[in-house]
């Protein structure tokens, strides 16, 4: 018979000995592999798929850990293409997972591809990326001081004005590229960038995905100096809408982004009037006076803008995006405060529609001419009548 003390003891020594062998067991042990994580066998379609199943199920862990090895796989093989998609579906997955700051900063810090559409789609990508982040956390940026990061992406310290400068400074390296660009269709990106919905031979290279995107950024004023947005009447409207205009720096703060804006859209429209595609000239005329017509809000200057645009297209009345241009001047008429701006907007609505009817441009003149002719009123009254005095104000139009 084991004695009391004795005893407990004995049971003490035993319980120790399970828990170190449990202890040693568990360390020992291989791990169970995740429940979640698939298996991968090389082949990136078979791996997307999975994927693409994974995010559907929300397993976004596994999903991560997938696209990591397959990250891995395409470096080095030196897939180009799986190499950028995988970054570029990576660093989205992070995004929802870790946030925009540590998914951002993953992407720029990781190894990129050195082919053409390799870099400058995954330099697109950075850029819209920083320029989402500023536009979604915009209160929380504006209340930074700004700060010497170095060379580091820190969008947690980042000010708006050091994001939109990194954002410019990567746009312009894609842009740099741009007439190697123009030898490829703006399908080339297709599995990157969603092309866009004009007919073809209007925006066809990504040359002009390029241009247009970078034009795009430039055009937010969130992006701006207070002063950019005070003083737009010191800049010179002709020569912003002069046929040539003359070098500019994209990337020199002093330089206002209307200048940057204006010169980019020229750029192109005379690389394609040098290759005699006037459509996708027009475009780029019509995109450089649209931007110029919202930001000059005086009289004179959108009627020196209107002038402008309907002696440019005078020689264009054979092609189809003539009808296009018909209605942006269209636009432009009725935004004015004459009596008859809507009559004469109707007019060249009429004229663009009648050239050709079953275009775009033609369709597009349509709308505006039911917008103008759509029948409306509208009724109000006083709260409070004086005796012998109107109580109720009509206002109708094309009743």
């Amino acid at each position: 018979m084991i004695k009391g003390r004795y005893k407990f003891a004995f049971l003490f020594i035993a319980i120790l000995l399970i828990l170190f062998l449990g202890i040693l067991l568990a360390v020992q042990a291989p791990k169970d592999p995740k429940p979640d994580s698939p298996g991968w066998n090389g082949d990136f379609t078979e791996g997307w798929k999975q994927f693409d199943q994974l995010i559907k199920e929300q397993k976004n862990e596994a999903a991560s850990a997938l696209v990591e090895k397959m990250l891995e796989s395409a470096r080095a093989e030196e897939n180009d293409t799986e190499w950028t998609r995988c970054l570029v579906r990576d660093t989205v997955l992070r995004i929802s997972l870790h946030g925009y700051e540590t998914a951002v900063r993953f992407l720029k810090e990781e190894s990129w591809p050195e082919d053409l559409t390799g870099s400058s789609v995954l330099n697109l990508f950075y850029a819209q990326s920083l320029v989402t982040y500023a536009r979604a956390y915009s209160w929380e940026v504006d209340q930074r001081e700004k700060t010497d990061s170095g060379e580091t992406v820190d969008l947690k310290a980042w000010t708006r004005d050091q994001i939109y400068e990194e954002a410019r400074k990567t746009y312009e390296k894609v842009w740099e590229n741009r007439s190697r660009l123009g030898e490829f269709p703006n399908t080339e990106w297709k599995d990157f960038i969603v092309p866009n919905t004009y007919p073809p031979g209007i925006r066809p290279t990504l040359r002009d995905a390029v241009s247009y995107l970078h034009v795009e950024m430039l055009a937010d004023t969130n992006g701006w100096q207070p002063a950019q947005l005070n003083e737009i009447y010191r800049l010179n409207l002709k020569e912003l809408s002069s046929d040539v205009l003359n070098k500019i720096s994209l990337v020199d703060p002093d330089v206002h982004p209307l200048e940057k804006i204006c010169y980019i859209l020229s750029d192109l429209e005379n690389w394609h009037m040098r290759k005699e595609e006037r459509e996708a000239a027009l475009e780029a005329r019509l995109e450089r006076y649209s931007i110029l017509h919202r930001h000059y809000s005086k009289a004179d200057d959108r009627a020196y803008l209107r002038d402008r645009l309907t002696d440019y297209m005078e020689p264009l009345t054979d092609i189809p995006w003539w009808s296009e241009g018909m209605a942006q001047l269209a636009g432009f008429i009725q935004s004015e405060d004459a009596p008859d701006s809507l009559f004469r907007a109707r007019e060249f609505a009429l004229l663009g529609e009648l050239a050709f009817p079953n275009s775009f441009g033609g369709r597009h003149c349509r709308s505006i001419i039911n917008q103008i002719e759509r029948p409306d009123y509208s009724l109000s009254g006083m709260q409070n009548d004086n005796p012998q005095k109107r109580s109720i104000l009509v206002t109708h139009k094309n009743l």
